[in-house]
């Protein structure tokens, strides 16, 4: 499973603070990286000659409860996009919702513009615009941490639960009855609103520059990008019935019949 490997990757990946010495080595193994190897190719700073750290950033945690965290999140968020998009469609809605934080460099700054508006207690938005250009350039943000690709994922599981909610209660209507389809709705209802309050807070924290240390701005853009992969993947899906419908789908390998999972086999 996608998310289980993931999730392996993140636990034999030393933090941070693990490789300085700052925290104690966990029960189980992890790779013989020092913190200078893992800050060069395991985080990302704007300019950096290593562009693959764009994507390696993600696997690399501060401390084990930021690594620990992401696992949780990881598992719960990413087990119904690996079984509905595959392991190919799962890495892009992970990679790309990551990379996409990464390069966001406008969210970061505004990022830093609300800390500092709000650091001021409002009064000089002028200011606080033109300290976080100065900020950024001295010093721009060290990126680390799978946590956008998971929003991303996050946005990819949220419209499967609407869609999935959406299907019951349609099945309502034409008289489908029973415990069991009030049961799910219940449940699919509650993710869906934890889901929303979740996002709704990140944009409040965000709009308040409530942090520099938790990319907000890298959490939300994840989250549009798995809605965007979402989008995506319905609108192939759908391309693929038509044709099959129309008897030009032939070979069509990504969902052409319904049946078939983006990225899947």
């Amino acid at each position: 499973m996608p998310a289980l490997s993931l999730a392996g990757i993140f636990a034999v990946v030393p933090t941070l603070a693990c490789a300085a010495g700052r925290e104690p080595r966990p029960a189980w193994p992890v790779l013989p990286l020092s913190s200078s190897t893992l800050l060069s190719h395991f985080t990302h700073t704007r300019g950096s000659d290593n562009w693959w750290s764009v994507g390696a950033s993600a696997l690399c945690h501060g401390d084990s409860k930021h690594r620990d965290s992401n696992i949780v999140g990881l598992l719960s968020a990413g087990w119904r996009p690996a079984k509905e998009l595959g392991a190919f469609g799962f890495a892009v809605t992970f990679v790309g919702g990551h990379a996409a934080a990464v390069l966001n460099t406008d969210g970061q700054r505004a990022q830093l513009r609300n800390v500092f508006n709000a650091s001021t207690g409002g009064y000089t938005p002028q200011l606080a615009s033109y300290a976080a250009r100065v900020w950024d350039t001295a010093a721009p943000t060290r990126t680390l941490g799978g946590s956008a690709g998971i929003f991303a994922l996050l946005g990819v599981d949220f419209c499967l639960t609407v869609e999935a909610l959406l299907k019951l209660l349609n099945g309502w209507e034409h008289g489908w009855d029973g415990e069991e389809a009030l049961g799910k709705m219940a449940w699919l209802g509650i993710n869906i609103l934890q889901t929303v309050l979740r996002v709704h807070g990140e944009q409040q924290s965000l709009a308040a520059g409530k942090s520099l240390q938790v990319s907000n701005a890298g959490h939300l853009t994840g989250f549009l990008w798995g809605l965007g992969v979402f989008a995506v993947f319905r609108w192939w899906r759908s391309v693929g019935r038509l044709r099959v419908r129309q008897g030009t789908g032939r070979g069509h390998r990504l969902g052409g019949s319904g049946h078939r999972r983006l990225g899947g086999r």
